[in-house]
């Protein structure tokens, strides 16, 4: 208990001191400094995330860094165990991303600010052309070089049993023809929504080899979030 409350005091702390560095940012994001200063960002993101899990007393093992590719856009798709998945993938990934988020997260406090300024999109749900702009959008960014982070799940599983993967969200990918690169998250749900309590715990996230999407047809577009899905269920504690 005495872990958990000492954690969470220094996220909210951390959370509030980011926020006045989240409003210069924007500012300087509204001049149109964007690429600057989302690199800028994301350090700063990177720096905040690794802190926040070494305070839950947690290890982080990755592997597989090498099957990214260097100097293009890509696709980022992952199974999503629990909270801390978004931290483990702003400690870990070495280049600017942006997160695909459900629109209501643009209300959180501070968090829905960081989204936008971190590059990430809105999705709603409730609207297929909304939807479908936001997706286009991020499409755009990634033909750009920029990369984004997908989620098909769609929510937290809170287990090592994945959900099943939703179609649409490959579109990022397929309207971009940049790579998808698998990628598998390991234990992250034991820190946090298991016990409802933080609990130091071996966490790992593995980068599989990339999956082309250029040049695919209608079949291999269909067949794509399966065998992604697959290729993360291959390895141990993201079972399908």
């Amino acid at each position: 208990m005495i872990r958990t409350i000492l954690f969470f005091t220094l996220f909210w702390a951390l959370v509030v001191v980011s926020f006045p560095v989240a409003l210069v940012a924007s500012v300087f994001y509204a001049l149109g400094f964007t690429v600057g200063i989302r690199v800028f960002l994301h350090a700063v993101a990177r720096f905040w995330a690794r802190l926040v899990i070494a305070s839950s007393g947690s290890k982080l093992t990755v592997s597989g860094m090498e099957n990214i590719p260097p100097d293009v856009g890509v696709c980022f798709v992952g199974n999503h165990q629990g909270d801390f998945d978004t931290l483990i993938c702003l400690a870990v990934f070495g280049r600017p991303f942006g997160f695909t988020a459900k629109k209501e997260a643009v209300w959180l406090p501070v968090v829905g600010l960081w989204v936008v300024l971190l590059g990430g999109v809105f999705i709603d749900r409730k609207s297929a052309r909304k939807a479908y702009a936001s997706i286009v959008a991020g499409a755009e960014r990634m033909k750009k070089g920029f990369s984004m982070v997908i989620f098909p799940e769609g929510k937290r599983s809170r287990g090592e049993v994945m959900g099943s993967f939703k179609g649409g969200a490959f579109k990022l990918a397929t309207l971009a023809e940049v790579p998808v690169v698998p990628f598998t998250i390991d234990k992250s749900y034991k820190v946090w929504e298991e016990h409802k309590r933080i609990r130091s715990t071996q966490l790992g996230i593995r980068f599989h080899p990339a999956i082309p999407t250029a040049g695919l047809d209608a079949d291999g577009k269909r067949a794509l979030p399966e065998l992604v899905r697959s290729v993360i269920a291959s390895t141990q504690g993201a079972r399908g």
